[in-house]
């Protein structure tokens, strides 16, 4: 399966952290997608022109938008959780 545009990651970011109790690492959510996207190997590996791997800044371009939205907010180092 394609690396999602961040836009799309949002939701399943979201969900993720629902279920996790409303917060979650970045670490654990990475993975998380990475599984839910079926993503192989190379996909994870695969650098963006910048040298930065896609999948993660594509993960941090969608968690951007969610902090900037007001939908999650930084609870602690690498940890992220739902807005109240």
């Amino acid at each position: 399966m394609p690396i999602p545009p961040f836009h799309e990651i949002e939701s399943d970011i979201v969900q993720f952290l629902r279920d996790k109790g409303g917060q979650a690492s970045r670490s654990g959510l990475v993975t998380h997608l990475a599984v839910k996207y079926i993503l192989t190997q190379e996909e994870l590996l695969q650098k963006d022109p910048g040298g930065r791997l896609h999948f993660q800044k594509q993960v941090d371009g969608a968690i951007h938008w969610l902090k900037e939205d007001g939908i999650i907010v930084h609870a602690s180092y690498g940890y992220w959780r739902l807005a109240t």
